[in-house]
């Protein structure tokens, strides 16, 4: 299974669509983590046949706000936590988000609002004790962490994860 995870496009489709055209043909998921649900949902349109999923950022456009503003999906035997991560405190570190996480029973945390790129393992949740992968795909639009454009690409293999952060030039 493959998933593309983008976040914080805050009002521009560009560099999703650039993104999802070149990873199109394998693809089965694609994951937006808020700022810029309108947007993600209107490019979507284009591909109708590529699942795709969701949740409200702090900056969303009223008239495509929800009430989802985390989401928990189970692919591949793995639970998901998707958040945008505004509620969670994540400029300050993210051991709220491993908790919500670890309370959902979740494998990976995915989040956004930083900007930052990240992905990283730790077996030091706080609240299981299990392991927990923490991702963040930065910006398609706006990276704080350089001049590249940022997504997530996950390829669940044999039940593991298989994590890489990807850019566009």
């Amino acid at each position: 299974m493959k998933i593309l995870v983008f976040s914080d496009s805050h009002g521009n489709a560009r560099m999703m669509d650039r993104a999802l055209r070149a990873h199109s043909a394998d693809t089965d998921l694609v994951v937006h983590l808020g700022d810029g649900k309108r947007e993600f949902l209107q490019m979507m349109q284009s591909y109708p046949e590529t699942a795709h999923i969701c949740v409200n950022g702090n900056y969303e456009d009223p008239f495509f706000r929800s009430n989802e503003s985390t989401a928990v999906v189970e692919l591949d035997g793995l639970r998901f936590f998707l958040t945008h991560g505004h509620g969670y405190g994540v400029k300050r570190g993210i051991y709220e988000l491993m908790d919500a996480a670890a309370e959902r029973g979740c494998d990976l945390a995915l989040y956004g609002h930083t900007h930052v790129g990240d992905s990283r393992y730790t077996d030091l949740c706080k609240k299981t004790g299990r392991p927990m992968w923490i991702v963040n795909p930065g910006s398609i639009t706006l990276p704080k962490d350089g001049f590249e454009p940022k997504y997530a690409i996950i390829r669940i293999i044999g039940g593991k994860p298989l994590i890489s952060l990807a850019s566009i030039e």
